[in-house]
């Protein structure tokens, strides 16, 4: 007797053999990525869709990524694998988000670990970034998506 409880399954998820991840939710994204950023951006390898816990807000040109396990909402974005040239796509990626690694306090940004839920319910540890300022008067992204339409204009 054959058991297809799980027949209706995709295959599991063929990750690259030591690989770090990205976990990206806004101007990261390829299709919103701008000039700057761009080629380094067009280096990442897709891994797909995935979440975090989490607020995401608005800032205008940016979106800010606040993470918190204990949320019950969650931010949306996509996972990416980084090339072999590693350490030099995430200087220019910190680069771009205002992250200093040796000054933590004044970095715009924070890298950190996160652990991401992709869409197959598998969960993978990633790099993301968090924003590192006060969110107080930044207007909440409902849904967590940075992609959905929004009743303003953000460029």
């Amino acid at each position: 007797m054959t058991d297809d409880r799980n027949s209706n399954l995709s295959p599991p998820l063929r990750l690259p053999e030591g690989s770090d991840f990205l976990f990206v939710y806004g101007t990261l994204r390829p299709s919103m990525a701008p000039a700057a950023i761009k080629p380094i951006v067009m280096t990442l390898r897709p891994i797909g869709p995935g979440s975090v816990a989490g607020r995401l807000y608005d800032l205008g040109p940016y979106p800010a990524a606040i993470f918190d396990t204990a949320s019950s909402t969650r931010i949306f974005g996509e996972v990416f694998a980084f090339p072999e040239a590693v350490a030099e796509a995430m200087r220019g990626i910190d680069e771009y988000e205002g992250f200093d690694p040796d000054d933590m306090c004044g970095s715009l940004y924070v890298r950190t670990r996160q652990c991401v839920t992709l869409t197959d319910g598998n969960d993978l540890e990633c790099w993301a970034y968090q924003y590192n300022r006060d969110v107080a008067h930044a207007r909440l992204v409902a849904g967590g998506n940075y992609l959905l339409p929004f009743p303003h204009s953000r460029r």
